[in-house]
């Protein structure tokens, strides 16, 4: 059954405007794509920008502090010991951060200065300044010296501006849209600065009253700006016309009627929904779903139709003061739930004040059978759209379709803990300030962790500091499992993840700017195969696959990529058995290594394919194949490593630079000093290798085939006498290269299938 939403007392009174212009002192905002209606008049108004903000130095991003610290009078050694666990400090982070000292400074107050120098990580910190009284049991904060946390937001990005800092001015502070984050490279802010009030010109946002409308495009309000904007926006809402009444009672009315497949239809307009009370068991959302079958919330089409946070609300909690949880529209245990052809709106510009858990639309434990279709996201302080399960509850079959998730202040897509099978697909996401997030977001927690997943044909825009993607497990528990990467364009970061199983990433377009291109920690049963990647940042790894504690990836293949990289082209740290690294092409611009496979944690390593890549422009070699001793234990101190099964063919290795150095390789295989025979029944054959590469195969003491099979007749290579020492049916022949001024021999294998019956067929 279907449910007009005007019809049953749901207003639209709503007003989102874009191109706003104001100057600084003018009661007359002009809206230049000319959408102002008289009804507007006496309506609220908030112009981000358009006003100063007040706020509080509440906090630092990044923060350490010390226990039971000591320092002498006249000194400037702070000493103290680290608890187990507790990560040391290090010189080239924590040289240069301030420190607040209780009790070291004039008269017996803090001693605020600059850490001069770790000397110790552990233990001792070099001070610029000395203490004024001598301490023997005291606590030390350290921050970076120039960010600081406010407690609330930009409205819109300010900067270099003038900032009155107690007693002191700075110069050049700046801030982002959304952000809570003060900069200044000359504040020196400590953390006996927190507390403090400063005034930031131009972050707040004007909140006044429309008093009329002209024909060309311009409104006239009751308190003049502060501030001048151009090119801003402008929410518009009547405080009377609260679309939750209505809503509330139209899902009551489903519910006691027991309607069948219910549809609640908007029409074109913005619908603003207050937050309900904060009650035992309520729902921390203006929208919630819980306990429903069947309905769908659907619009006239994403821009068109709005569901959106009130502005100006004041969601603290009644007794706590504490800014509470908001999102938009929230479900819980709901099933065959449909959103679509609608924008959600969560106008924290708007608000009084935010936290990051205010997200666009999320879905929670126990729903089931979820479509977000043709759905916009806009001006959300969390993630646009967040998963949230529970292992006793999941959320299972979320289809996130044609959606636009724009700007979330978080994360795009969010999926944390247990949720079983979904589909994002053709949808754009992009993520720049005020952004700090990821486009998508794997974060689970607990006993619980994504599974099923199919992510394809998306495009995804990504400028921050954070993995544009992160497909991951539990940091300790359960993997994320059976995920697909496809045919996805990213521009501007890369992919990462940790604690991955049955993971397929392929046919994606990659341009990771600053970041890697993909970065896998822990990952098992993986395939990447057919991408698109470029690396333009310096030192930056095309693939790169990192090893976990106790967790070596086995089953991988990484086949058929293309990569342009400054730094190495795919350098799999954590390898273990059962490696095809094949028909990949890698342009690299002076990178270390073209392929880089190290071999760790085991005492035996199989099956490891490097066949038919072309690596250019390497700068040490082009193929390396390393293997590390495993760690020596009480029941095995004197541990070996054996790589058995190895196939080097068919690779094309080159480079450009006239004279490259002479200790570039083309093929390098580097095992155990101490355990020379680390390689067996390894294959280096039909490889193609530039001329201009000094050292064509760096081998050691190794014998490769180079021609055959190992286990039949087969023709090797090697620097000792094969006699005693090679083990081959007859037929086989056997090459002596020892270099240097010795000759070369040659052996054929005529009896026996032991390391015996060899005979020296050239005499020199």
């Amino acid at each position: 059954m279907q449910f007009d939403a005007e019809a049953h007392g749901i207003p639209a009174a709503g007003r989102s405007l874009t191109q706003v212009e104001v100057a600084a002192g003018a009661s007359t905002v002009t809206v230049l794509d000319g959408s102002v209606l008289d009804g507007d008049i006496g309506k609220q108004i908030s112009i981000p920008g358009a006003a100063d903000m007040s706020a509080t130095l509440a906090g630092f991003p990044q923060s350490r502090r010390i226990e039971h610290a000591a320092i002498q009078a006249g000194h400037n050694d702070l000493t103290f010991t680290l608890p187990a666990g507790v990560g040391s400090f290090r010189a080239n982070i924590h040289d240069g951060w301030r420190i607040v000292v209780e009790g070291a400074g004039p008269g017996g107050g803090p001693l605020i200065t600059t850490v001069d120098h770790v000397v110790q990580p552990t233990s001792d910190l070099r001070l610029e300044a000395d203490a004024a009284v001598g301490v023997p049991d005291t606590t030390a904060f350290l921050n970076p010296p120039d960010e600081v946390l406010l407690d609330d937001h930009a409205r819109a990005t300010v900067g270099p501006l003038t900032v009155q800092l107690g007693d002191r001015t700075i110069a050049d502070g700046f801030m982002t849209v959304g952000s809570k984050k003060l900069t200044s490279a000359s504040a020196g802010f400590s953390a006996a600065d927190l507390t403090q009030t400063v005034v930031i010109r131009g972050a707040g946002h004007l909140v006044t009253s429309i008093t009329g409308t002209s024909p060309d495009g311009a409104v006239s309000i009751a308190q003049p700006a502060a501030r001048t904007v151009h090119d801003g926006i402008a929410e518009v809402w009547d405080p009377s016309a609260d679309a939750l009444p209505g809503f509330l009672e139209l899902l009551d009315l489903i519910r006691t009627t027991g309607t069948g497949p219910a549809e609640i239809v908007f029409a074109p307009g913005v619908y603003d929904f207050s937050r309900t009370p904060q009650q035992p068991g309520s729902m921390p959302a203006a929208i919630g779903l819980e306990g429903l079958t069947g309905l769908t919330l659907r619009g006239a089409g994403p821009g068109v139709t709005f569901l959106r946070l009130m502005p100006e609300q004041d969601l603290r909690h009644p007794d706590t003061g504490t800014v509470m949880d908001t999102h938009v529209v929230m479900a819980r245990d709901c099933t065959q739930l449909s959103i679509r052809d609608l924008s959600v709106h969560a106008a924290y510009l708007s608000m009084r004040r935010s936290v990051e858990q205010m997200h666009g639309i999320v879905i929670a434990a126990g729903c089931q059978d979820t479509l977000i279709a043709d759905v916009g996201v806009v001006h959300s302080a969390g993630d646009a759209v967040r998963m949230l399960g529970e292992p006793a509850s999941p959320v299972r079959g979320v289809h996130v379709e044609r959606c636009q998730l724009i700007r979330a202040k978080r994360s795009g897509i969010a999926v944390q803990r247990s949720v079983r099978t979904a589909w994002i697909r053709d949808c754009r996401i992009e993520m720049s300030p005020p952004s700090t997030g990821s486009c998508l977001d794997f974060e689970p927690s607990g006993n619980g962790a994504p599974e099923d997943f199919v992510i394809e044909s998306n495009s995804l825009l990504h400028a921050t500091a954070a993995k544009a993607v992160s497909l991951s497990g539990t940091g300790a528990g359960p993997p994320t499992r059976r995920i697909r990467f496809s045919g996805n364009v990213l521009d501007g970061g890369g992919v990462g993840g940790v604690n991955g199983r049955e993971v397929t990433i392929t046919g994606n377009v990659v341009t990771a700017g600053d970041d890697h291109g993909m970065t896998l920690d822990g990952f098992d049963d993986l395939t990447i195969s057919d991408n698109r990647i470029s690396v333009p940042a310096p030192e930056r790894t095309g693939i790169a696959l990192v090893r976990r504690p106790n967790v070596a990836s086995t089953r991988v293949r990484i086949i058929g990529n293309q990569l342009d990289v400054s730094g190495a082209g795919i350098d799999i740290s954590s390898g273990g058995d059962h490696l095809d690294v094949s028909a990949n092409r890698i342009q690299a611009t002076g990178a270390a290594v073209g392929i880089r496979l190290r071999l760790v944690g085991a005492a035996v390593h199989r099956d490891i394919r490097i066949t038919h890549n072309s690596v250019t422009d390497f700068a040490q070699a082009g193929i390396r194949l390393t293997a590390d001793l495993p760690p020596s234990t009480s029941s095995n101190p004197l541990p070996t490593v054996t790589v058995s099964g190895v196939d080097i063919s068919g690779n094309y290795l080159h480079v450009d630079t006239p004279a490259p150095a002479p200790s570039l390789a083309g093929i390098s295989l580097e095992g155990p000093a101490i355990q020379p025979n680390w390689l067996e029944q390894v294959f280096v054959s039909g490889n193609l290798i530039g001329e201009s590469i000094p050292r064509k195969l760096d081998r050691g003491v190794l014998t490769i085939a180079i021609g055959g099979n190992p286990g039949a007749a087969t023709i090797y290579q090697g620097v000792s006498s094969p006699v005693g020492a090679v083990v081959a049916p007859p037929g086989s022949l056997f090459i002596q290269t020892p270099g240097g001024t010795e000759l070369t021999r040659t052996f054929v294998k005529v009896s026996g299938t032991d390391a015996n019956g060899w005979l020296q067929v050239t005499i020199p």
